[in-house]
């Protein structure tokens, strides 16, 4: 069956403003510092840390650390033409599999940007991030918050659903990683979905407007109730 003209339209207009914001990320030294201030402790430093981005996708996580002066390592299951814009990165292909390749201690970062729900068994996983990471390594984490109020309200994803094994309350990620060895620093929840407009223009609205007005909404919406969940957490250093 085709897709709708409408659908098409916006997906369309959508991407093109989807790539000039990528454009955007690869010398934006004043993003890549409010990245840092909203995601990190000011006294943690990034320059000159091994960082591994799992699941890095286009690369924008990568561009943002590669600017910090991160010694930074993008992995996903499949390459993007993007990672050739964006310099002094290393890129691998491997999945979540591939991580028991890796020498332990390795990395003092490890990014998991939106790509739990996608894996088999998670807490394989988290113990190989455990494992990989350096005494005192600090792990983000972001997974899709299971009651969001576009969810709650309509009983549907704001993710397309293909492949996705599990979705996430608050609780559940926390008790996750803590059984994995993880110390919890701190835990927030971002994005607002209208739950009056359908995912697809609620994408489309997130790349038109301005950022500020999306965080205004936020900020707005009870904590509960935002569409995603962030975790930062630590391996504990060993004696």
């Amino acid at each position: 069956m085709d897709e709708p003209l409408f659908k098409r339209f916006l997906r369309k207009i959508r991407n093109r403003k989807v790539e000039k914001i990528y454009e955007n990320y690869l010398n934006n030294p004043a993003w890549a510092k409010q990245f840092k201030r909203e995601y990190f402790p000011p006294e943690y430093l990034i320059e000159n840390k091994q960082i591994l981005d799992f699941g890095c996708g286009r690369g924008r996580h990568v561009s943002v650390f590669s600017q910090l002066k991160g010694k930074v390592v993008g992995m996903d299951f499949k390459p993007n033409e993007f990672w050739r814009k964006i310099p002094n990165v290393n890129f691998i292909l491997g999945s979540d599999r591939e991580l028991s390749c890796i020498k332990d201690g390795t990395f003092d970062i490890f990014l998991a940007i939106q790509v739990l729900m996608y894996i088999e068994d998670d807490k394989r996983m988290l113990r190989e991030i455990f494992r990989i990471l350096k005494d005192n390594g600090c792990l983000l984490m972001q997974v899709t918050n299971k009651t969001n109020l576009y969810t709650l309200l309509w009983g549907r994803s704001i993710l397309p659903e293909i492949d996705i094994k599990r979705y996430y309350r608050v609780d559940d990620i926390i008790a996750l990683m803590k059984d994995c060895g993880f110390v919890i620093e701190r835990v927030w929840m971002e994005k607002f979905y209208a739950p009056l407009f359908p995912i697809s223009v609620n994408y489309f609205l997130e790349i038109l407007l301005p950022n500020w007005t999306e965080k205004m909404a936020s900020r707005l919406t009870p904590s509960r109730y935002r569409g995603l969940i962030n975790v930062l957490a630590r391996k504990r250093k060993v004696g």
